[in-house]
């Protein structure tokens, strides 16, 4: 797997406090595989299972669907980390300070 949807993986499951086994059923979609029985078969566990973790998945994170989860993945990992926003608020500050003493 790709080291930085590993990392945004993480960093959505640390925000969302997913289990353990919601972090691996949301590893397995995002390899394409996104049926219950699909993700049960990968993960050698009944489709009752992962159709439970799923249910909790999507109370943790608010959204009603696979396509929805996936989504709100998409757009974790499109964000701008922290320390970058701040850099370049920090940034532009410094411009428009130094433009005013000239």
């Amino acid at each position: 797997m790709n080291t930085g949807l590993s990392d945004a993986i993480e960093g959505f499951s640390n925000l969302y406090k997913l289990s353990g086994r919601e972090r691996d059923i949301l590893r397995v979609m995002t390899l394409g595989t996104c049926t219950g029985r699909g993700i049960a078969e990968s993960l050698e566990i009944s489709p009752n299972t992962v159709r439970i973790h799923l249910k909790n998945i999507n109370a943790k994170v608010g959204v009603s669907s696979k396509a929805h989860l996936l989504s709100r993945l998409l757009a974790y990992t499109m964000e701008p980390a922290p320390a970058a926003i701040e850099g370049g608020l920090n940034h532009s500050h410094q411009l428009s300070s130094s433009q005013g003493h000239m």
